[in-house]
């Protein structure tokens, strides 16, 4: 019983080119699913990323109202308050002369300084 070699060469050397063929035809199937699943990913990251940072804008904006809303109240507060008190003295420019002092005094808030009114 002999083997003929000659034969069997030349079909294992046709199955070696066909088995790396399909080597490297898997590698790149997986290469892909795994790229694809971390794009995936990515843009899972990302939308989660711009929701947090919108819910976080959504908050102080609505922090920014309830503080304006609260020195809001507290000036007019103030205000109602002071009617029945001394106004304090005014700390802007003095009133031109010939105007009326007896006007009720108001607070200027860009300038910071009260004014007669």
């Amino acid at each position: 019983m002999t083997i003929d070699r000659s034969n069997s060469k030349a079909v294992t050397a046709r199955e070696e080119g066909t088995v790396l063929l399909l080597v490297i035809l898997i590698l790149t199937l997986i290469s892909v699913l795994v790229l694809s699943w971390a794009q995936e990913w990515r843009t899972e990251l990302k939308l989660a990323s711009n929701f947090g940072e919108a819910h976080k804008c959504q908050r102080l904006a609505e922090a920014g109202i309830y503080y304006a809303l609260g020195k809001l109240v507290t000036a007019k507060t103030a205000e109602l308050s002071g009617m029945n008190a001394v106004a304090p003295r005014p700390r802007g420019p003095p009133a031109p002369s010939g105007r009326e002092t007896s006007s009720p005094m108001c607070w200027n808030w860009r300038m910071a300084w009260w004014r007669s009114g």
